[in-house]
């Protein structure tokens, strides 16, 4: 049933399937990986599609007393695709295909100087038929200073498109009195991304690592409010209308710790910690006057237990995001009366059978103790009645799920 007059329904069922076909070969002059994979999300009015197809070949060369090399080249191809037939839809949108078409052609050359010196390069080529073509070259070193212990470090350079929906002309849906808007001006993100590292191994019992980085941000993606009638809709009275914009200049600082075990009587760990410090660069600040940009966790960690006996596995793994600066939903820059979302901890299971040597069978839990992610508060009043919402989650979350998963490998 409808909920507004805008046929917004209060509840929706959606249809989702994911199918992958993927080759692996072995030859004489290397080895090859192929994939193609089509995703598919829709209800009666609404239906997103991705379809994916990589393909690359590794070819090693031995140098004799030079070293040896290990060359990748490959190709991969990424179509989206949005159809919103929703009465909530833009009438610049309503019934049209959104659809963006990106290739990437790219190269890899790691190079065995010694064999404990590893050099590496890679060019990657990226193309849209919504922006301008890109390079973006990576770098890499890695120094093995004994059998326990390496140093890493490299540059690279990222390149991100903004979703077809994000470009047009009007907006593209209304939910809860949000009216999202896109942006026909926005540009692509680009970033630099510099990281050092050091990894150790503890008499071949457990691997950890420590890895700090610094990634400078052009034209960073974000979002802001409008104001006024924008296309037919009025942005006031309880009405929060945001778009998409690039931001100025913005650097992200961050250190991660990585912890991992090798078996021991069929148990294992995996850890992992991250450490993140995201500050605007161009003098902007956020709502309540510091340079921290909002939406992003300064801590985000992960543990996970694993158990492995014959051809039966299973894990539990437990996730969490903390110290996260609120910004009103959809990104605007209106005030919360909370200064940070609270913290975020998550655990699932999942259990796997191995049939024989082509296929397998899994069961996973996620949100294991069904918690829930919705705690509405108001954040504004009409006189003496409540004038709008906001979650204390960032996110909302969905209870607990169950999945079953067959797998065939041929």
């Amino acid at each position: 049933n409808s909920t507004s007059s805008r046929a917004i329904k209060s509840e929706r069922q959606l249809f989702k399937d994911n199918i992958v076909l993927n080759h692996d070969g072995n030859y004489d002059f290397g080895s090859t990986n192929s994939y193609l994979q089509y995703g598919s999300t829709k209800d009666k009015e609404l239906h997103s599609q991705i379809w994916v197809g990589e393909g690359k070949v590794v070819l090693p060369w031995n140098l004799g007393q030079y070293g040896n090399l290990v060359n990748t080249f490959g190709a991969r191809i990424d179509y989206e695709m949005l159809k919103n037939d929703q009465a909530s839809a833009g009438s610049q949108i309503r019934g049209k295909n959104l659809d963006q078409t990106t290739v990437a052609l790219y190269g890899e050359n790691e190079y065995f100087i010694t064999d404990d010196l590893i050099f590496t390069t890679g060019l990657r080529y990226i193309y849209s038929d919504l922006f301008d073509s890109e390079f973006t070259p990576r770098v890499y070193l890695v120094y093995h200073l004994n059998d326990n212990i390496a140093f890493k470090g490299g540059v690279s350079k990222g390149y991100k498109t903004p979703a077809a929906k994000q470009l047009t002309n009007g907006y593209y849906n209304y939910v809860n009195n949000n009216a999202y808007f896109g942006n026909p001006d926005l540009k692509p993100e680009e970033s630099i991304n510099y990281e050092l590292g050091v990894d150790f191994r503890v008499f071949d019992f457990a691997h950890y690592s420590i890895t700090g980085f610094i990634t400078d941000f052009t034209n960073q993606i974000s979002s802001e409010d409008l104001t006024g009638t924008q296309n037919g809709i009025n942005c006031s009275n309880g009405t929060v209308c945001t778009r998409p914009i690039n931001l100025g200049k913005t650097q992200t600082k961050g250190i991660e710790f990585a912890f991992n075990t090798k078996t021991y009587n069929g148990f294992s760990l995996n850890s992992s910690y991250t450490f993140m410090d995201n500050r605007y660069k161009d003098g902007q600040k956020n709502w309540f006057g510091g340079d921290r940009i909002e939406n992003l966790p300064r801590h985000i960690a992960m543990l996970k237990l694993n158990y492995e006996r014959g051809k039966f596995s299973s894990y539990i793994k437990t996730r969490a995001r903390l110290d996260t600066i609120a910004k009103a939903k959809g990104g605007g820059n209106r005030s919360l009366p909370w200064q940070k979302y609270k913290p975020f901890y998550i655990v699932d299971l999942g259990i796997n059978y191995k049939i024989n040597k082509q296929s397998s069978l899994s069961f996973a839990v996620q949100n294991l103790f069904d918690k829930n992610f919705f705690d509405p508060q108001v954040t504004r009043w009409d006189r003496a009645n409540p004038a709008g919402y906001a979650n204390r989650y960032q996110d909302y979350t969905e209870g607990r799920s169950f999945w079953l998963s067959y797998k065939y490998d041929f």
